[in-house]
């Protein structure tokens, strides 16, 4: 099921890509991006889906690269920001958000299973 759900993600893809980082070949992080548009500023907006590090390669600067990239990216597909949400305990990822130039949203994030 991943395999294929992961399948129609790359860089020629308009719905978003999935981009893995390795270290001496071995997959060590990866982050997924995916297109969306927000009707309040009327344009294409990327979401960052997943960014993930194993716990030993963390704090190395690989997130930070990830976010470059997937930034880069999205810019180069033609949205006008990059966003993502992140659990309110995740003090280690915010730690890293926050030393980069984003701006912190006030918006409060729900889901709604169907």
């Amino acid at each position: 099921k991943n395999e294929h759900f992961f399948s129609q993600f790359n860089q020629e893809s308009d719905a978003g890509c999935l981009f893995v980082y390795r270290q001496d070949g071995n997959a060590v992080a990866f982050a997924t991006v995916y297109f969306s548009y927000s009707s309040t500023i009327a344009s294409k907006v990327a979401v960052l889906n997943d960014l993930y590090t194993v716990p030993e390669a963390r704090n190395s600067g690989i997130g930070k690269q990830l976010i470059e990239h997937c930034r880069s990216f999205a810019g180069k597909k033609g949205a006008v920001r990059l966003q993502w949400v992140t659990a309110p305990n995740n003090k280690v990822a915010q730690g890293l958000y926050e030393s980069l130039p984003t701006n912190k949203s006030s918006w409060q994030f729900y889901t709604y299973n169907t």
